[in-house]
This record gives C-alpha cells, structure tokens and sequence, in this order.
C-alpha cells in the first residue's frame, strides 16, 4: 500500500499549530533575551570596574581616556554620547585629563536592555572603563597595606666593583650592611634586584659613569613614579671607563627597569683621548657620535657603533650591544639585556666600564681613541687612526613625572630611591 502524503488542509493546521506556538512563546523568549543582555552588560561593566581598580592599584591614578591613541574629534564624541546616556555634562579633571563620570552615576543604566544597554556593550573595554572610579573599598585596601619594611631613601652604589663587571652578592652585602635594605638586594650578574616595600609614589634619580681618563660626565636623570608593592626592580650601578695610555674606555650607563620595561636610565660619558665631541652623557635617547665618526648616532635602544677604519667600540643601549671596531663585538659594550659588561679594551686596560661602556683602543703611539658610553642608546666610537679621539656619550630616557634631567655626574654612577608617600 502506498503512504499518503499530507493534504492541504492537514498541512494549514500544522502550520497554524506552529504559529501558535511561536507567539505563546515569543513573549518569554524575548524576555529571557532581554534578562541575557542585562546580565550580560552587569558582567562586563563589573569586569570593567575591577580592571579600573587594578589600574589604580598599579599606577596610582584612574584610567584615562586620553591614553588612548583618539583624536580630539573622537573624544568629542565620546562625550556627546555620555551626555546623550546618562544626562550628565561631560567635564575634565583640573589636569584635563579624564572625564570624570563615575561607576555609580552610569550603575542605574546597567538594569536596562536596549538602546542604552547596547551602546554601553558595543564600546571597546579601553573607551569604557576610562568612565568608571574604582570603589572606596580599592582605596581602602591601598592604604591599609602593611609595607614589607620600613623605607624612606636609599642610594643604590657600585659597591666597591670597578670595571667591566658589576658587583657580587658578596659586595652588595659588605656594602649595605648595617642599612635598611641589609640582606634585601639581590646580585644578578651585577644587575640589582630590590623589592618594592609599599606601594605610593617614588622620586627615582639615576646618575651615569664618567668615561675613562677623566672623559665624558654622565647624564642625571630624576622623575616620579608609582611603584606597587612586592614589585621587583632592576638597577643597573654603571661604573667608571678604565684607560690606558690615552685611550679611555666608555662610561657605563645606570638603569632602572620594571618588568623589562625601562623607566629611567642615564647615560655614561664617552671615553676620553685628546680630542672632544659629545662626550658627555645625554638627556636625549640618542647617543653621541663620538669625535671624527662616520657613522649615525644610535637611538631607540641601539647599540653605538664603531669606526669603519681604526678605533674603539661602541657602547651597549638598552635592547642591543654595541658594535666593536672591525665588527668584534667582544669588544663593545654589552646592552641592558645581554648582561650590560663593559667592553674589552683593545691593546691595553681601556676596558668599558659596567653598564654597556665600550672599550676603548690602543694600537701604538699614534693610535689612541676612547670608547663610547653605554646607556639607553650607545655612544659611538671615536675614530683614532691618527689622532687621539674622545667616544661618543650614551643616550638617556626618563618616563617619570615632574622630571629634572641635567648633565654633569663624575666618577661612577648610582641611584637614588626615595619614597614620597601615596
């Protein structure tokens, strides 16, 4: 026997059973869409709220808008669109920096579904949170913090090491006893590590080395920063160019960096000769190009680099070693990442000192010429064929707040910490 397909009657009851269906339970499926969006937009903005409080609880300061990359337009908009939600005039801090529109003011809105609630969710994390102040209890949580131990001010020092090596365990203990960070600082191959104790804001000073045979003076450095507590800092002591005969091997640059990050560096002094040019540490991120150079100045974390005919080496930057004279990089000063030694001076004792200094070069007689100096940026070499020539100084950086930046640092570098309160 054949099966019988539907009729047409029996298919128009099917499909009106369906409809039926459809719109008995639409109102309910609509409604749980609804409660999804809400839920959904109180998840995010609560998200939102807690990465605003971390913020602060690293930096000391509300999110701002204005650290995003937008333009004048965009914020205008920005604002517009606040006022179009919440009602509320849009006003800048007395910096000008950040809409102060907070987590309560816009909490009302997040109970809401539609256009409102979709506005809010389509806006990336980075625009949003800027609007919203972390809770008093973020605050509260700050300033009960216990700190690890008492601190006020401490002057990070070679400690005795000279050259280019950095400091041993044994030195930084026989150095800092009897001080509040006996037993608190750690060697790393001569880098420091030191814990931050509490959490507020640090006046952070970082002198470079002078360059050696009483070369180039080293750049000082000093800025503000919000340092967290139980944060480990490495601090970099540049230290003094060595010389032999008139060449003077590149001072070593001093540096402070948090997570890989650099917040202030100085850079050294170029190794003296007889002859001078830029010798001395800069504030700017580019090095110095050391006397009678053909080469460009390094910049941007760059290694200094050598003369293309006789001459010393360059001194390491903060991301890449220097370059050393004929291409021999054992020669050049090492940057921040790869260990910051001091270059190996050739023919002599013009050894770079700790901290990227390039080694300087003694040929004979007529072959003299100063290394250049390690720091954000590496100084470049001299070139001393025939001459006795100065190498170039180190570039500095300095990311802090209410910054002073000069030259004039002789002898070996160090840092200076000291704690200003929340």
């Amino acid at each position: 026997m054949k099966n019988k397909g539907f009729t047409l009657i029996e298919l128009l009851v099917t499909i009106t059973v369906i409809a039926v269906l459809v719109l008995l339970a639409a109102p309910k499926l609509l409604g749980y869409t609804d409660k999804a969006k809400v839920a959904e937009l109180t998840v995010n903005t609560r998200e939102i709220e807690t990465a605003a409080e971390r913020y602060y609880m690293d930096h000391d300061d509300w999110p701002r808008l204005t650290d995003e990359p937008y333009t004048d337009v965009e914020v205008k908009a920005f604002a517009k669109k606040i006022y179009d939600i919440t009602g509320e005039e849009v006003s800048l801090d007395p910096d000008g920096n950040y809409y102060d529109i907070d987590f309560e003011k816009l909490k009302p809105y997040i109970d809401v579904p539609g256009e409102k609630a979709n506005y809010i969710l389509q806006n990336p994390v980075g625009k949003v949170y800027a609007l919203y102040k972390p809770t008093e209890e973020a605050i509260k949580r700050l300033d009960k913090e216990e700190p690890l131990y008492e601190f006020d001010s401490f002057t990070f020092t070679n400690a005795g090491a000279t050259g280019r090596f950095g400091p041993t365990q044994a030195q930084l203990d026989s150095a800092y006893a009897g001080s509040i960070l006996e037993g608190k600082v750690i060697s790393d191959a001569g880098i420091q590590l030191w814990t931050v104790p509490k959490s507020g804001t640090y006046r952070i000073e970082t002198y470079g080395a002078q360059g050696g045979r009483s070369g180039g003076k080293g750049a000082i450095m000093k800025g503000d920063f919000f340092l967290k507590q139980g944060l480990t800092m490495s601090i970099l002591i540049g230290q003094e160019g060595l010389y032999s005969g008139y060449g003077g091997g590149g001072g070593g640059g001093s540096f402070v960096v948090k997570d890989k990050e650099p917040l202030i560096i100085s850079g050294g002094g170029g190794g003296n000769s007889k002859v001078f040019v830029e010798g001395n540490g800069r504030i700017e991120t580019s090095g110095g190009i050391g006397y009678n150079s053909n080469q460009e100045r390094a910049d941007n974390g760059e290694g200094g680099k050598s003369s293309l005919a006789w001459g010393s080496s360059g001194g390491g930057g903060f991301y890449f070693d220097g370059n050393g004279y004929g291409n021999r990089e054992a020669y050049a000063g090492k940057s921040f990442f790869n260990s910051g030694t001091g270059g190996y001076g050739k023919g002599g004792l013009a050894h770079g000192g700790f901290g990227g200094g390039g080694g300087g070069f003694l040929g004979n007689t007529s072959q003299k010429g100063g290394g250049g100096a390690g720091g954000y940026s590496g100084g470049n070499a001299s070139d001393g064929y025939s001459l006795y020539y100065g190498g170039g100084g180190g570039g500095s950086y300095n990311s802090g707040t209410n910054q002073e930046n000069s030259v004039g640092n002789t002898g070996h570098g160090k840092v200076i910490i000291t704690y200003l309160g929340k």
